[in-house]
């Protein structure tokens, strides 16, 4: 099953910084945490104390109750030690009903896709305030690109996709044969074509507009938006999920036929941003 999310509501969120140890300082702005630049990080350091008695906590206020089911954390140099509880509640944070908490490793594999984490919460909650709990350990550093909270589309619909590498670098050959390279970031972009089976995949329902018709009006061609095409493993997730904005946005195709509902067909391709 395909994921697809446009809805965060950490990035307007009131956030406050709970983090404990007698020496923890954050020294590059919490705030940068709600940025789409998730290469903009908010940064932490510890002190030399039990790692029992430092954790890194942000806590979030939507200012009004929302549906919670997806948290991602991206931009990060966590390792597999650095332990992510998730805490929702729909009274005060102070004394949070805990709703999620076990402990989860975040994803650290690969060189290259490492700094994404992608959290499906398994089912839907509903919360005004959030509280991300990090454990830290003597003399770390801890690096925050973006925190997502918020509510993902879990499209029941068959979803094609390619993905391709977009590398910015340049390179010139001189008159004797050397190559000459300006090396930049590569990217990933993800092209997908997703067809629909019923009226809702199109439309959404009478209380519930979520569909492929919110997300162009939510989205558009500079909103952030996750894609994770794939979601049967945790490998899946992070080496195929993709977190950037629309650079192209096809039509939504449709089919009506006499019994059954509408066929729907829609291609978009998402460019990671950094």
């Amino acid at each position: 099953m395909a994921i697809i999310v446009w809805r965060d509501w950490a990035k307007d969120a009131t956030i406050t910084d709970a983090s404990t140890g007698t020496n923890v300082m954050n020294t590059i702005d919490i705030n940068n945490v709600k940025t789409r630049q998730i290469g903009d990080v908010a940064r932490w350091r510890f002190g030399s104390e039990s790692p029992d008695t430092q954790k890194l906590i942000i806590q979030f206020d939507f200012g009004e109750t929302k549906s919670v089911n997806f948290l991602a954390i991206m931009g990060h140099n966590l390792a597999a030690a650095n332990t992510v509880n998730l805490d929702l509640s729909d009274v005060s944070v102070s004394g949070n009903e805990v709703l999620n908490d076990s402990s989860q490793t975040v994803w650290t594999a690969g060189d290259n896709d490492g700094s994404y984490w992608f959290y499906p919460l398994g089912q839907t909650y509903s919360a005004q305030y959030a509280e991300v709990t990090i454990a830290a350990f003597s003399d770390e550093v801890l690096d925050i690109g973006r925190v997502w909270i918020g509510e993902s589309w879990d499209a029941n619909v068959s979803m094609d996709f390619s993905m391709s590498i977009i590398d910015r670098g340049t390179k010139t050959k001189a008159r004797g044969g050397s190559t000459w390279a300006s090396t930049r970031q590569k990217l990933r972009q993800i092209q997908c074509r997703c067809f629909g089976l019923s009226d809702a995949d199109f439309i959404g329902t009478s209380s519930d507009f979520t569909s492929f018709l919110e997300m162009d009006q939510a989205v558009g061609n500079t909103g952030e938006i996750i894609v994770i095409p794939r979601n049967d493993s945790e490998h899946e997730r992070h080496r195929l999920g993709v977190y950037g904005t629309m650079t192209s946005n096809g039509p939504i195709r449709v089919t009506n036929r006499t019994s059954g509902g509408l066929l729907t067909e829609k291609t978009f391709t998402v460019e990671e941003d950094k």
